[in-house]
């Protein structure tokens, strides 16, 4: 019996040996090694994006059980059969050791490469493509363990959609480049283009130099139809990413262009009839992970990617003035915002009424103050009415710019009101919300009273009154009002305010009148730059115990030393529509002010103006 329980407890512990060995092999199983295989360098946008959904998806399923490989085949910069066999020889040289499970050659040019070189690469490696044509998907002599996802690029769709949103369009571009890829591309697509050449005046521009094509395009009918396949290389042997090369030329272009792509939406085409690179990327990782589980490869059919729909950018409708109305059904639209008029009517037809309101008032005070000018040209001593002439002036160019001042207030109390109705609305009303509703409605009507009694104190007629102020409130008052023209000029502000400022004892509009010229002079004088930040500082500091002083710094081209200390003279500007009297005035409102108005050379560029104003003294007024 003792001999039994022994041969007993051997076997025991010989089968959970056994057991736990099993375990220990199968957590230590190597990973599944996928070599992705690009065709060109990493600025494909089709091959980045198919390739981060197939990653994505991998990884999702596999985690760290999966070792994804990338391999980038340049083609179009190296695209003779010699530097084919190179590349495919180091594939094959690189994965000897570590062969991959599963090669997925990402568009047609790759997976044309793989079929090619199959037996020097890896001839006994399955493969998975993506983003292919149907005719090499398809191929009669492509191998059992060989499938994928592929999809079809329409351009007989591309151009149906344009000819509906262009009836009166009869002539047709096509542009191509002049790389073997882009013939390839071409060829597949000329089938489906051939028909429109019986009804419209087609040319076809293949491998133009791009600097001609830009050239070309600038000049065109606006009815054409333009529809771009792609261009790797122009007749220089420039390379180009098709992507690239087409937001180039819809930047200059005098009529739409459409193109087959996704990778085109948003760099300025129209639209076309698309598929989805990166629903392909997905559907084709999605494959794999079959193989990958055990599948055979030789019974999984390649499949059609059912993705295709007409894709438009609505910025570019409303650039060329298209009828959505035109579009077929179904059609997706990109980058469509919200329509204001859909939205909020009565507050878009109230803003209209203010501000032709108040164009309609400024409009009649700068006639009256222009008679006014004439009739007293014989004399130059109205330096209150000329101030108040400029400062006129500067709130006529900033309507904008009070819109949308009011517009803010406005649209809060429309939101906080559809709120409160809502809210009044359920089956038991939450007072405490309506309530809470009706507060915010309160304090966004005065907010909006308080913005248009800051107008009306800077078009009112100055009297020249003097009380104690505080240079960060007129400060931060005079930015209320330029908030829109330093986003439509792309300006970045830095404010260094100092609240423990002592106070100056001087006239409210007359400061803001001062600070809003020298702001607005430092917009314009960073209005070309386009090598570096536009940016504009204003920073309050003490000087000594009887001085405050107002920095206002651009980063401009600066003013040449030449005539620098000629900026305050009268009728003097380096603006080509200026008056030359804007500095003139604020350095007469400061110098009245008990202060001066100083300018110097920015660091490293740029223009800096300080005012320099006296700290209120008690007995002084």
């Amino acid at each position: 019996m003792t001999q039994i329980f022994f041969v007993f407890r051997v076997l025991v512990i010989g089968v959970a040996m056994l057991m736990i060995e099993g375990r220990s092999v199968s957590a230590q199983e190597p990973a599944h090694r996928v070599l992705l295989l690009y065709p060109y360098d990493n600025t494909a946008p089709f091959t980045e994006v198919a390739g981060a959904a197939i990653r994505k998806r991998l990884v999702e399923k596999y985690s760290t059980k999966i070792n994804i490989l990338v391999d980038f085949l340049d083609l179009s910069r190296f695209p003779t059969e010699a530097d084919e066999l190179r590349s495919a020889r180091y594939l094959a040289e690189k994965h000897a050791g570590k062969p991959p499970d599963l090669i997925m050659p990402l568009g047609t040019e790759a997976e044309r490469f793989a079929v090619k070189y199959r037996d020097i690469i890896a001839p006994k490696v399955p493969r998975v493509f993506c983003c292919v044509t149907p005719e090499l998907a398809n191929s009669p002599g492509r191998p059992k363990d060989v499938t994928g996802n592929y999809g079809e690029f329409d351009a007989g769709k591309t151009i149906a959609l344009a000819q509906r949103l262009q009836p009166k369009a009869k002539d047709l571009i096509i542009i191509s480049g002049s790389s073997e890829i882009d013939g390839r591309w071409l060829a597949e697509l000329r089938k489906e283009i051939s028909p429109f050449e019986t009804h419209l005046n087609t040319e076809y521009w293949v491998g133009v130099r791009y600097e001609t094509l830009l050239e070309r395009v600038a000049h065109l009918p606006p009815e054409t139809i333009v529809v771009f396949v792609t261009v790797y290389g122009d007749n220089t042997g420039r390379p180009f990413v098709p992507a690239e090369a087409v937001e180039g030329l819809a930047k200059v272009a005098t009529a739409p262009i459409y193109g087959p792509s996704d990778t085109y939406l948003g760099r300025g085409v129209v639209g076309g009839y698309m598929d989805s690179f990166g629903l392909m990327g997905a559907g084709a990782a999605d494959m794999a992970l079959e193989i990958l589980a055990g599948k055979d490869p030789r019974t999984v059919d390649p499949r059609l990617s059912l993705n295709r729909k007409f894709q438009v950018d609505a910025r570019q409708l409303a650039r060329w003035k298209l009828s959505e109305m035109n579009l077929p059904k179904d059609t997706v639209l990109f980058f469509k915002d919200p329509s204001l008029w859909e939205e909020h009517r009565n507050l878009v037809l109230a803003t209209i009424f203010v501000i032709l309101l108040q164009a309609a008032l400024i409009t009649a005070l700068l006639i009256q103050i222009t008679r006014r000018k004439r009739a007293e040209a014989a004399s130059l001593t109205a330096l209150s009415d000329l101030a108040r002439v400029t400062r006129l002036t500067t709130i006529g160019e900033m309507t904008a710019s009070i819109a949308h001042e009011i517009n803010q207030p406005l649209g809060a109390i429309v939101t906080n009101g559809e709120a409160g109705l809502r809210w009044l609305g359920n089956p038991a009303p939450d007072l405490a919300e309506v309530r809470a509703a009706l507060t915010r409605i309160v304090g966004s009507g005065h907010r909006a009273s308080q913005v248009i009694a800051r107008i009306r104190a800077m078009l009112k007629k100055d009297d020249g009154t003097r009380v104690l102020l505080d240079l960060n409130d007129v400060v931060e008052e005079v930015l209320v009002f330029v908030r829109g023209e330093l986003e439509d000029h792309r300006i970045v502000l830095k404010t260094q305010l100092d609240e423990t400022l002592p106070k100056v004892f001087a006239d409210r509009v007359q400061l803001q009148q001062v600070v809003l010229n020298l702001v607005l002079n430092g917009i314009d004088a960073m209005a070309a730059l386009g090598d570096r930040e536009r940016l504009l500082k204003l920073r309050l500091e003490q000087a000594g115990d009887s001085t405050v002083i107002l920095s206002v710094e651009d980063a401009g081209t600066g003013i040449a030393g030449d005539i620098r200390h000629r900026v305050f003279e009268a009728f003097f500007t380096t603006k080509a529509n200026g008056m030359g009297m804007g500095l003139s005035i604020c350095r007469s409102i400061i110098v009245a002010h008990g202060g001066q108005l100083l300018v110097s050379a920015g660091h490293p560029f740029g223009t800096v103006f300080h005012v320099e104003l006296p700290v209120y003294q008690v007995g002084t007024a």
